[in-house]
C-alpha cells in the first residue's frame, strides 16, 4: 500500500499541476539583442536574435536577419527560420509566409503568399496568394 502511494505522489508531482511549467520570456539585451530568460531571470535561450515573442503551444517565433522561424524552450531551432512572416500556434497550426511585396502607389499595401505548417514542418495545404 505505501508503495503505491509514494508512486502516486511521484507521478503528480511530475505531471499535475504541482509542477509549474518553466515560464520563459523574450528579453532585450544592451546589445539590442533578444533571448529567452527563466522567472528567475537566468539566461536560458541565448540573446542572439532580432526579435523574439511569447511561447505559444511550446514554441515561439524568433526573427534573425529579415526572417522568421519557431525554436523551442531549450532554444532548438526546430521550424528553420526562413520565412518572411510567421503567425503563433493555434490549433498545432501556424501561418507562415513566404513571398512578400510591398506594392507602391495610391493604393499601395502588400502581396504575400502564405500556407499553414504544423509543427514538424508540413505544409498544411497549397500556397495561397492574398492582397491586403
Amino acid at each position: 500500500m505505501k508503495k503505491k502511494m509514494w508512486i502516486l505522489l511521484v507521478v503528480f508531482m511530475t505531471t499535475g499541476s504541482y509542477c509549474k511549467a518553466q515560464d520563459l520570456k523574450p528579453t532585450q539585451n544592451e546589445d539590442g539583442k533578444y533571448g529567452y530568460i527563466d522567472d528567475e531571470g537566468k539566461e536560458v535561450v541565448p540573446f542572439q536574435y532580432d526579435d523574439a515573442w511569447r511561447f505559444s503551444e511550446g514554441l515561439a517565433s524568433v526573427e534573425l536577419d529579415g526572417k522568421y522561424g519557431f525554436i523551442d524552450k531549450t532554444g532548438k531551432v526546430v521550424i528553420p527560420i526562413i520565412y518572411e512572416m510567421v503567425g503563433n500556434f493555434i490549433g498545432g497550426k501556424a501561418r507562415v509566409e513566404r513571398m512578400r511585396k510591398y506594392i507602391g502607389g495610391d493604393r499601395g499595401g502588400v502581396v504575400c503568399q502564405y500556407n499553414h505548417i504544423n509543427k514538424k514542418e508540413i505544409l498544411l495545404g497549397e500556397w495561397k496568394e492574398e492582397a491586403y
